[in-house]
């Protein structure tokens, strides 16, 4: 797909459903269907019978390996260079004052383990919370969208499209390379508008 067509596709899908899909693959070991959701989007149908090296892509990427592949998901890391910065700190404060618990998405046991709350897929998962919050009646709508405008400038728009364009140079899968190209259009400044 050309840069315009990633553009028109996340303001055609809602953000939150985006958000939430995009989480999940930061988050878990792909399935089956994601992997053939991502495949379509990426246009490049990857059949099923390649689960196995998506999710063996998904421990190199993601969670470590001597492949060379390993981009750790933090914000920290890549904004600073070094983990539980002042970034974490940052996004702990707010998931704290937001009333936001990573422990409780569901995700691979290794990411509830770690106590970094910068991970990407934590911080749009908590994105997607804020939107979906915002659509329930008696809702502080305004607030809402305000706190989800402000995060989204403060962390996901100073490091996510890095990160993104890390991942699809680095992902050999359709479904990563796809998954780059969405964090990379997210990140944009303008996404929630």
């Amino acid at each position: 797909m050309k840069a315009k067509d990633w553009n028109s596709l996340i303001h055609e899908v809602p953000a939150d459903r985006l958000l939430d899909v995009m989480a999940v693959l930061y988050l878990t070991n792909p399935s089956e269907d994601a992997v053939k959701v991502m495949s379509g989007l990426g246009g490049d149908d990857e059949s099923s019978d390649v689960i196995d090296r998506v999710r063996l892509e998904y421990h190199d990427l993601f969670i470590g390996s001597e492949s060379g592949a390993y981009i750790p998901p933090y914000e920290s890391l890549l904004r600073e260079r070094r983990m539980q910065g002042e970034c974490s700190a940052q996004v702990r404060e707010v998931f704290e004052r937001e009333g936001f618990d990573p422990a409780e998405l569901e995700c691979e046991a290794h990411w509830k383990l770690m106590s970094a709350p910068d991970h990407l897929g934590f911080e749009l998962a908590f994105l997607s919370v804020l939107l979906r919050s915002a659509e329930l009646p008696d809702a502080e709508r305004e607030s809402l969208l305000a706190t989800a405008r402000a995060f989204h400038g403060e962390h996901i728009a100073t490091w996510a499209r890095e990160y993104g364009e890390q991942l699809l140079n680095t992902a050999k899968t359709v479904t990563y390379k796809t998954l780059g190209r969405l964090t990379m259009a997210v990140a944009e400044p303008g996404f929630l508008d």
